[in-house]
């Protein structure tokens, strides 16, 4: 299986996303990212595989930061959530290569809607969940009839 690197992942998940609407008109490879233009606008996506925390100024100036899932950028967003949460526009998409798998992030809004005691634990979960360590609880199936403890045979 070839390797991909998230810039080519998030150029994909862009044009995937974008598939039925079709609004994308280009995504340009810029110095620490990507710019996706639109006919009425532009997005830039900054790509940082390894967040750091010298890395906080260069976050206020960006919207949408492509990382990936890792156990150390866990621990940076853990650590520096207070100063993340202050900034309204920001989202993170954390993202598995291996797996495919990503989970998105609006530190602003997550602070404001989710309860303090269990935000890490929250967050933890949706971080293991694109690891693939959590699986997906699924109901167990119903069945069509309902078993009968009545004996069933109708010529007793």
């Amino acid at each position: 299986m070839e390797s991909i690197d998230l810039k080519s992942w998030l150029q994909h998940y862009l044009k995937y996303k974008d598939s039925i609407e079709q609004r994308i008109k280009e995504i340009k490879d810029i110095d620490q990212g990507v710019e996706v233009i639109y006919d009425d606008c532009s997005t830039k996506f900054l790509i940082v595989s390894g967040l750091k925390d010298e890395n906080i100024e260069l976050l206020r100036t960006h919207e949408t930061v492509c990382t990936l899932n890792s156990q150390s950028n866990f621990d940076f967003l853990i650590r520096n959530w207070n100063t993340l949460a202050k900034l309204p526009k920001l989202t993170f998409i954390f993202v598995n290569l291996k797996l495919g798998e990503k989970w998105f992030l609006k530190p602003h809004i997550h602070n404001s809607i989710a309860d303090k005691d269990g935000l890490e634990q929250g967050l933890r979960t949706m971080f293991e969940a694109a690891n693939g360590r959590i699986k997906e609880v699924k109901p167990a199936k119903q069945k069509m009839f309902e078993d009968s403890e009545e004996n069933d045979d109708i010529n007793t």
